[in-house]
């Protein structure tokens, strides 16, 4: 199988051109999030720019997303979502947020077929593992990530391996960082990626193993 296509460079690229502060204000207003912290708004001279608007507005998904989503009551088994994408709101002047929101962005709209979209989709998860957020949230929205992924693929499914208490080698390949000598715990760096039909693993997910200070004071965690 090729290697699947790197997009680091496209959204640094991007990160170097495009209004962060705009795009972050209009994710905030979208999910109505709270920044974490004050942020300096710069002061807008003259009228709106139409076209900028639109642009960062299909940066956030404004089009994509609907209610279920941006307005999810605690209640609701999608809140967590609606709280990832708060965080991502008051994050995205930030290189992961921005890279997330992009990445996200692109899967979305880009015209690929089906095998392509599906490995792009896993670079897409590893911009979520690598997005600053706390732990019980990040494992309550993996599979919620993965699922709203999974609405852009008809033959194969991405898969996340948050709830998997030790390494397995079927479904799980270890970081170049990762305690080898090690099973558990296991601390997710990607999705896996599967044939819905016969179950194939066509490309397995990224995983530290080791304790969790251990990896820490390696730097390998996040």
């Amino acid at each position: 199988m090729s290697p699947s296509p790197d997009f680091t460079e496209l959204w640094a690229l991007l990160a170097r051109h495009v209004d962060q502060e705009g795009a972050r204000r209009a994710l905030q207003a979208r999910f109505s999030a709270p920044a974490s912290g004050p942020t300096a708004t710069p002061t807008r001279t003259g009228g709106p720019d139409v076209s900028r608007d639109a642009l960062l507005g299909k940066l956030v998904l404004s089009d994509v997303l609907d209610d279920t989503i941006t307005a999810a009551r605690p209640d609701s088994p999608s809140f967590p979502l609606r709280l990832l994408f708060g965080e991502l709101a008051a994050r995205l002047a930030e290189d992961a947020g921005f890279v997330l929101a992009c990445g996200l962005s692109f899967y979305f709209r880009a015209s690929m077929e089906e095998d392509t979209l599906a490995q792009y989709g896993v670079e897409v998860s590893r911009a979520f593992y690598a997005f600053p957020l706390e732990a019980d949230l990040r494992r309550k929205c993996a599979p919620l990530v993965a699922s709203l992924l999974n609405t852009a693929l008809d033959n194969t499914e991405l898969v996340s391996v948050d709830d998997a208490h030790v390494f397995d080698s079927a479904s799980m390949e270890r970081d170049r960082a990762a305690d080898r000598s090690a099973a558990s715990p296991v601390h997710p760096r990607s999705f896996f990626l599967r044939v819905v039909s016969s179950g194939l693993v066509k490309r397995k997910a990224l995983v530290l193993t080791g304790r969790a200070e251990t990896l820490e004071r390696s730097g390998s965690t996040r």
